[in-house]
């Protein structure tokens, strides 16, 4: 299969043929072109200015006066083998061509292989004759129309994890502070952890610095008590015994209030 174009290179055709005439660069332009049209391997023709004239469809005594400028002895513009002038510029561009057109096709051969061997043979239908089935490479909208009311699920994103803090955000932070580093603590404060990790709540980095500060203003037996206190209750925060108490409930009812109206007051002095 002969293809039909080849590509120019403006600045080796001007360096080749600036030295010709007028005459002899029209003849060396209609046979490149005869070449690459009509001959059987698009670069050559017969070393012979009969064949070159018959070819540019130019007097032979014209086309011998240009052969002799084409073909000068220092600088030839046509190889001559064979008892042929052959172009190496045409050469070149069809053997280029051959090239890209056989990867082309062996890259069509290959997708069209992967293709064929995904094909499954669905057995036979009702009438007894073989029914093959090709499943799609890709999903194909359904012929049948949808019916209405129906909607599509609706697409649920997917949630994006989060990564767990890893570096305290404090400026400067100290796994246990001092005044609490002590054996009996170290042990309520793994335990503290142990409790949280059960309920599936592990503390950040920042979280436990904010705890230990916080536990560290208590003292060391106060802190350990607030430990207990909180796992004792199922509580994810340190809250010490006075704290998270529904406040006023040891306070004398103001007089006339009846039973009723003191929890209701408690509950809603709870939720403040």
């Amino acid at each position: 299969m002969k293809t039909p174009a080849f590509q120019f290179y403006p600045d080796k055709w001007q360096s080749h043929t600036r030295r010709l005439s007028d005459s002899a660069y029209r003849v060396f332009h209609e046979l490149i072109c005869w070449m690459w049209q009509h001959s059987e391997d698009q670069c050559s023709v017969q070393a012979s200015p009969e064949a070159v004239a018959c070819a540019v469809a130019m007097p032979t005594e014209c086309v011998r006066i240009a052969l002799a400028e084409i073909q000068n002895a220092f600088s030839p513009l046509l190889k001559e083998e064979a008892g042929r002038w052959v172009s190496n510029g045409l050469r070149k561009e069809r053997e280029k061509q051959i090239e890209r057109r056989e990867k082309a096709q062996n890259s069509a051969n290959a997708r069209w292989g992967d293709a064929s061997a995904s094909r499954k043979h669905c057995g036979s239908d009702a009438n007894g004759s073989k029914a093959q089935c090709f499943p799609s490479p890709s999903p194909s909208p359904s012929p049948f129309p949808k019916e209405e009311g129906t909607a599509s699920p609706p697409v649920v994103p997917e949630k994006k994890k989060l990564k767990a803090e890893t570096v305290s955000t404090l400026p400067s932070s100290s796994v246990i502070p001092l005044p609490l580093d002590t054996e009996n603590f170290r042990a309520a404060w793994s335990l503290w952890l142990s409790h949280l990790k059960a309920k599936r709540k592990p503390p950040t980095i920042h979280t436990q610095d904010l705890q230990l500060h916080k536990l560290s203003n208590m003292g060391v037996v106060k802190a350990i008590e607030t430990i207990h206190h909180s796992i004792e209750h199922n509580w994810q925060g340190l809250y010490a015994k006075e704290e998270r108490t529904f406040g006023q409930q040891n306070q004398p009812a103001p007089s006339g209030e009846t039973q009723a109206q003191r929890d209701k007051r408690m509950i809603l002095e709870a939720c403040r």
